[in-house]
């Protein structure tokens, strides 16, 4: 990077972030307004300092530095706010938050569930479970949590009783098999 200060230019551990004597780095990008003094690596993507949280080289707007922490791979929170890499999740209760499955970034707090920084539309908060990979359930509804552009997770004529993981990508029910967006042949 031709504009680090080479003799004060130091890699910070986890190695994607570094710093000297008047920037803090991700990578070759500068962090804008990060405080290299206090500076500090909580993970590979996330740091703090004096004043805010990062993620990358983002800063992470109202965050509560005193006690920003990370949760686990891109979520961090404070005693305020959960985040999704930069996001505020709206919602989301900062004591209760928890990973729920790495594999597919699922998520809950004493109320909801949620997939990245999108609350999942859970109608029976008590019974929903993972059957495998991408599809859960409660006691109403099979869901598809893996197209987050698809916001419509409840996957329609699918019996939550009789629903069961079938193949890698797939569920089986009493009328048949489904893979997430429709109807398939059983094999």
């Amino acid at each position: 990077m031709e504009y680090a200060d080479a003799k004060t230019f130091k890699i910070l551990k986890d190695g994607s972030y570094a710093k000297d004597k008047n920037n803090v780095y991700y990578e070759e990008k500068v962090v804008s307004e990060a405080d290299p003094k206090t500076f500090e690596v909580l993970s590979d993507l996330i740091g703090k300092d004096k004043n805010s949280g990062y993620f990358e080289e983002i800063k992470i707007q109202n965050s509560d530095t005193k006690t920003f922490q990370k949760i686990e791979n891109v979520y961090s929170k404070d005693k305020n706010n959960v985040y999704y890499t930069h996001k505020s999740i709206a919602g989301a209760d900062a004591t209760t938050f928890e990973i729920v499955d790495k594999k597919t970034n699922v998520a809950k707090d004493r109320r909801n569930f949620f997939r990245d920084d999108y609350r999942i539309p859970v109608k029976d908060y008590a019974s929903f479970e993972q059957i495998k990979g991408h599809f859960w359930k409660d006691k109403n509804h099979v869901y598809y949590i893996y197209n987050m552009l698809d916001k419509n997770f409840i996957m329609k004529g699918v019996d939550p009783k009789t629903a069961k993981a079938v193949g890698v990508w797939g569920v089986k029910d009493k009328y048949g098999c489904h893979n997430g967006y429709e109807r398939v042949k059983c094999d």
